[in-house]
């Protein structure tokens, strides 16, 4: 937006001249902002706010703002800007830039931030939901918007201030305008606050889009331009207003709500016909779909979106649905191989916008983490997720959460590869970070607390780990209700501690209840709803019901073979249906079973086979107890 020639204003200027005729009077429109108005698009220069400068001045809140004449102010500040950016472009021709003058106006410019971010009115609502000023969360809420609202404004002064062609500076300011759009969405859920909001603070303020790529001019100039019809554009930036508030309500637990908004404005959405809203409005449906569990709805508006992105050259959206797509698929369906081409896809896009979008590569880094670990291979999964990590610590903003939500997924990783006292150190990093963030009955929290006990547990500490499970599945049937998927987490972490403590009955029953939620969740054929059957089967054979482990471990092990036939997670339910065996007799079984284990570890570096079952199963004595050693 070029800058108009700032001149010295008298104090009177800030007011409306004396008018010959009284301006004519807008139903709801506040007096003074009809005069302002009048002026600001005055069809003689001379009338007209020498500058922005005693516009906004003129049109700042008083008292905090807000209210019905609060809206009106935004939109005369608007209508103020546009006036004022067509005089500029008439009466200063020609490619200069900022002079000392012009730097007035440039400032001016990005106090229009102040229309969005009222810090007083959001400490309220946080304060009122229940997160009092010394709370963490309101710390972190103030923290955060206040941070993103300084940034804004240093993104918006280098803008005003670059020397850029017209055109450039031109998607820079519709850039930053969607951005400011955004975060008065987001501070509106705040001013508003309830229990969920508090909960889901983090996620608010972390799903801000990122205000760097406003700086990538290639990146704008590359996307679709808006439509030359002025009502298409009007209609364009009214559906924006609609999908920023859905996505606002979204991220603060609201989904059904936010969903049932994106598809109310389907139809026009649909009628406008422009491919970058399309992709926007449809990455929407299918991130919230996802999070409730509505895979038929969100694999076909993910794979529309990233159609459409692909077709507006919108490569952020485009990008961000092949990132959404390869996690669906390839973890949560847990089909690696149908994952990894919307990574491909995913990694071209990244490397075609440039080095600007570090959360979208960060993403993308996690989600490779989290396909090669559902597919076994755990070191390239420690790699991705050490990768994801140092791309969250270098992101700009609050990422606490994300960067420890990776840390949480690189200790499981290195579980998952035998190397407990290393993922001891990742997770108590994770929730360290996530404690500061977050309240302390976030699931978030609890479930790294469950990662962190499971480390624990495979360093022997079962009593240590029980003082910290058991308490959590209190606080989660609390939170969700019985028969919620962190309830049985929490219960699975319990059975698991139980069994270590030698507590079989008591493990047998906590792993029952879990597995049924489990299964009723991911269905039956889900790889956790078999790693539970195994750890069932383990209790039950601990327990001395060999007949009943020997049933459930089978089970385990054909819900795990459909991963492929030598998945690394079929290790543990073959060791322990071996074992089952030798302890009901049957050596000749054992020896066949436990035999597999020894074929895929000779073929796979990441697998760790112990002789002593084998030993066992031949009579040797003397080997098996150097082989348990």
């Amino acid at each position: 937006m070029r800058p108009a020639s700032a001149v010295i204003v008298p104090p009177s200027a800030l007011r409306p001249p004396a008018a010959t005729k009284t301006p004519p009077r807008i139903p709801g429109v506040p007096s003074l902002v009809t005069a302002m108005l009048e002026r600001s698009l005055s069809p003689h220069p001379a009338d007209r706010y020498p500058d922005l400068g005693p516009l906004i001045v003129g049109l700042a809140p008083r008292g905090g703002g807000g209210g019905r004449s609060g809206k009106w102010i935004v939109v005369a500040a608007l209508l103020g800007v546009i006036a004022l950016v067509a005089i500029v472009m008439v009466t200063k021709p020609g490619p200069e830039r900022s002079t000392a003058k012009d730097d007035s106006i440039c400032v001016s410019l990005a106090e229009l931030i102040r229309f969005s971010y009222d810090e007083a009115a959001v400490a309220e609502g946080l304060t009122r939901a229940g997160a009092g000023p010394t709370a963490p969360t309101h710390r972190s809420t103030i923290s955060g918007l206040g941070s993103y609202a300084t940034r804004w404004k240093a993104e918006s002064l280098k803008a005003c201030r670059a020397t850029l062609p017209a055109a450039q500076t031109a998607l820079i300011d519709a850039c930053l305008d969607e951005r400011k759009r955004d975060f008065a969405a987001v501070v509106g859920q705040f001013r508003r606050a309830d229990a969920k909001t508090l909960e889901r603070a983090h996620v608010l303020i972390a799903g801000l889009p990122s205000l760097e790529s406003c700086a990538d001019t290639s990146l704008l100039v590359a996307r679709l331009p808006m439509p030359h019809d002025s009502d298409l554009v009007w209609r364009i930036r009214a559906a924006r207003e609609q999908l920023a508030t859905s996505r606002a309500a979204f991220h603060a637990g609201k989904a059904a709500v936010a969903k049932a908004t994106v598809e109310k404005l389907g139809p026009e959405v649909a009628q406008i016909a422009y491919a970058p809203l399309t992709a926007e409005a449809q990455l929407l449906l299918g991130n919230i779909a996802g999070t409730l569990n509505e895979v038929a709805t969100s694999q076909p508006a993910l794979e529309r979106a990233y159609r459409e992105g692909i077709a507006g050259r919108h490569d952020l959206v485009a990008a961000e649905a092949a990132i959404r797509l390869a996690h669906l698929l390839g973890h949560v369906k847990a089909k690696p191989d149908e994952g990894r081409p919307w990574i491909a896809n995913a990694e071209a896009l990244i490397r075609r916008i440039g080095g600007t979008e570090r959360e979208l590569a960060a993403q993308l880094a996690n989600v490779i983490g989290n396909i090669e670990q559902t597919a076994g291979h755990y070191d390239l999964a420690i790699a991705s997720f050490d990768s994801a990590e140092k791309l969250w610590r270098e992101t700009p903003g609050d990422h606490r959460v994300d960067l420890a939500q990776t840390l949480h997924n690189g200790g499981n990783a290195r579980m998952l590869a035998g190397k407990p006292e290393a993922a001891l150190g990742k997770l108590r990093d994770a929730r360290t970070l996530l404690a500061e963030a977050l309240p302390a009955s976030h699931p978030h929290l609890a479930m790294t607390t469950n990662a962190l006990t499971g480390a624990m547990r495979d360093l022997g500490s079962y009593a240590d780990a029980l003082a910290i499970d058991e308490p959590v599945v209190a606080e989660a049937i609390a939170r969700h209700g019985k028969d919620h998927v962190e309830v049985a987490f929490a219960r699975g972490a319990v059975g698991n501690d139980l069994r270590g403590l030698g507590r079989y009955a008591e493990a047998i029953a906590e792993l029952e209840k879990a597995g049924v939620i489990f299964a009723a969740t991911f269905g039956p054929d889900h790889p956790t709803a078999a790693s539970t059957d195994s750890n069932v089967g383990a209790a039950l054979m601990g327990n001395k019901q060999y007949a009943d482990a020997d049933k459930r471990l089978k089970k385990a092990l054909a819900g795990k073979e459909k991963r492929g036939p030598k998945h690394p997670s079929l290790i543990s339910t073959l060791d322990n249906l071996g074992t089952n065996e030798l302890r009901r007799g049957h050596a000749a079984e054992a020896k066949s079973i436990l035999g597999k284990i020894k074929d895929m570890a000779a073929h796979n570096a990441e697998f760790h086979f112990q002789e002593g079952g084998l030993a066992e199963a031949d009579g040797d004595r003397a080997r098996a107890a150097k082989g348990y050693e």
